[in-house]
């Protein structure tokens, strides 16, 4: 039924797979895209089913090892640095939780998007959600340039640069990218190292998946949420060209409709992935201050291939908090532009009743809209920066504590 509804924009699923660019796929291959049908098929839902499976399997089958290495062989230092991947893992396996049980909810904002695109009035309305989504495209595919290094980085050094070490034994060792302990299971036998190996490299690319799964989800809403405002504050800007009466009230309802559409657009978003984005800043925050303290540690010991490997990491973590920030601040900076347009409504030259609805509209334009982590932490430019100055009162605490 919903197919033969006609649409105003008839390029709006090109417009669709334009705005929505990588995070279908990714999400796909996760098994938690949503369906924006009815029902999702039996056998799509059977390979959902599997791909989840064979997700969490891949993540624990590299947790658990490593778990018990930190437990039962870790020294200090070596405690402190395998905390990071550990941390991280623990935090993918919360966010793949939270979007596998919060698939109705992300349904709703891809339909909200799907609606908007199909719905567009106008050339100059759908060039403004262009311009907004290309901005999503641009940060999503950052964000996965990043991610993609930090995983060939993490994986290929063992292997490629490092090969092997001989310790203060005379023993061989074959590194891994995360070290493991399997009892009575010798991880430097074959093919138990091999198998070891293989199933970290997974593992990183299902992790670095659910990252950026989560980050662009966020991204695309937020910056759709953008073109919004700026079709929003085109509407009030073409209120006082006629005050006709039928055109003031064709005009203001077109604008309160507008205004609480997004609203309501911007409280499904935060309430689906608000935990999402606190795990991603939280654990990025941590290894920001732990890879700073590697990489001090590792000019020491003259380690150049281990110092770019850290390097990578943490400016992949930057990049994370950055985006977040960023597009969260982008929000805000447009609608205080919103609520500046709203001051420049001529409600003088309205009758009293008219005046004292336009009111209502000013008083809800000067409302902050805001994406937050967590429900607490507003995402911000000025949030990165504060995230920034901890990480490195962590980092200075780091140094003092273990030296």
């Amino acid at each position: 039924m919903q197919d033969i509804i006609p649409s105003l924009n008839v390029y709006y699923v090109q417009d669709l797979k334009y705005a929505r660019m990588f995070v279908p796929n990714i999400l796909n291959a996760l098994g938690i895209w949503p369906s924006l049908g009815k029902r999702k098929s039996i056998c799509k839902r059977l390979v959902d089913y599997l791909l989840i499976f064979l997700s969490y399997s891949l993540i624990f089958a590299s947790l658990i090892p490593s778990s018990l290495f930190w437990v039962f062989k870790g020294t200090i230092r070596t405690r402190v640095r395998m905390f990071l991947p550990l941390a991280y893992t623990i935090a993918a396996v919360s966010k793949y939780g939270i979007l596998i049980l919060g698939q109705d909810r992300i349904r709703h904002c891809v339909k909200y998007i799907e609606e908007d695109w199909k719905n567009v009035a106008n050339v100059d309305a759908r060039n403004m959600m262009r311009e907004s989504a290309r901005v999503g495209r641009r940060l999503v595919a950052i964000s996965i340039s990043f991610y993609c290094s930090s995983i060939m980085s993490v994986r290929l050094i063992p292997l490629l640069y490092l090969g092997k070490i001989v310790d203060q034994y005379n023993v061989t060792i074959r590194l891994l990218p995360t070290p493991a302990y399997l009892f009575s299971l010798d991880v430097q036998a074959t093919p138990v190292y091999e198998i070891m190996y293989s199933l970290q490299g997974a593992y990183g690319i299902v992790t670095a998946s659910i990252s950026t799964g989560g980050i662009g989800l966020i991204t695309i809403f937020v910056m759709h949420a953008c073109g919004q405002l700026k079709i929003l504050m085109n509407l009030m800007s073409e209120f006082s060209e006629d005050l006709q009466q039928k055109e003031v009230d064709k005009k203001l309802a077109n604008i309160v409709e507008h205004q609480i559409r997004i609203r309501n657009f911007l409280q499904l978003v935060d309430h689906a992935l608000c935990q999402i984005s606190f795990l991603e800043i939280s654990i990025a925050s941590l290894i920001m201050s732990i890879q700073s303290y590697c990489i001090l540690t590792e000019f020491e010991n003259s380690n150049s291939m281990v110092i770019i490997f850290f390097t990578i990491s943490y400016c992949t973590a930057t990049i994370s908090v950055f985006i977040f920030c960023y597009v969260g601040n982008q929000l805000i900076l447009q609608a205080e532009k919103v609520a500046l347009m709203s001051y420049e409504l001529e409600w003088y030259r309205l009758p009293d009743r008219k005046a004292r609805q336009l009111l209502l509209v000013m008083i809800m334009s000067n409302k902050p809209m805001t994406i937050t982590a967590g429900n607490f932490l507003d995402l911000s430019l000025k949030t990165f920066c504060d995230i920034m100055k901890t990480s490195f009162a962590y980092l200075n605490m780091l140094r003092n504590t273990i030296g």
